[in-house]
């Protein structure tokens, strides 16, 4: 962990140089924000939404939606940042839930795939924070965030945790994840690119 808030630490001092300190004092909050939010959803979740039948899945997933926003709302620049304060954050989340190490890297991989993909991809597309003010740019959000990037990164997290041995069914892994993480960007990220 020391390890990779150090990495944080020397990319955020890199980044200093290039810009005026209010922007970088701004930025810097603003992903300390988003790293509490990232936990504190991400416990309450824990404590509270997780399945019974599938402990790996949850019924909501704020912290993937709030990756999601920060990837699209920040300047690219500024995602290794965003990755660098994440990665800890996902750790003490581990911790404080008692999750093994090896299940809670797995399931980071899915959790910061899906929102590179959709960001990525609606940026590609043109389509930024202000995307659901036109029928082309919801549409995208739709396809892309909601649907593409759900598939694609519940592939991932099954295929990681699968291959570590902490589910023994990748397809209904697949599926349970999928649909969760489309209810979790259809429910919570319009009305927080909205608010922001």
């Amino acid at each position: 962990i020391m390890d990779v808030l150090a990495a944080g630490i020397s990319l955020a001092g890199r980044w200093l140089e290039h810009s005026a300190q209010a922007t970088y004092q701004r930025a810097l909050i603003w992903i300390v924000a988003l790293s509490l939010a990232y936990y504190a959803t991400a416990v309450a979740v824990y404590a509270r939404l997780m399945m019974p039948t599938l402990p790996s899945v949850a019924v909501l997933w704020p912290p993937n939606v709030l990756l999601f926003v920060a990837f699209l709302l920040a300047p690219v620049r500024l995602w290794p940042l965003v990755i660098c304060f994440a990665l800890p954050t996902q750790l003490a989340v581990a911790a404080t839930m008692d999750i093994p190490l090896g299940r809670s890297l797995g399931m980071f991989t899915g959790n910061l795939s899906q929102p590179i993909i959709a960001a990525a991809i609606l940026r590609r597309l043109g389509q930024g924070e202000r995307m659901l003010e036109t029928l082309r740019g919801a549409t995208a959000f739709i396809l892309v965030a909601a649907l593409g990037a759900p598939a694609i990164a519940s592939a991932v997290s099954a295929a990681t945790l699968s291959a570590t041995g902490w589910i023994t069914d990748p397809l209904l892994h697949w599926r349970m994840r999928f649909v969760t993480n489309v209810l979790s960007t259809i429910v919570l990220a319009p009305p927080l690119l909205t608010f922001l």
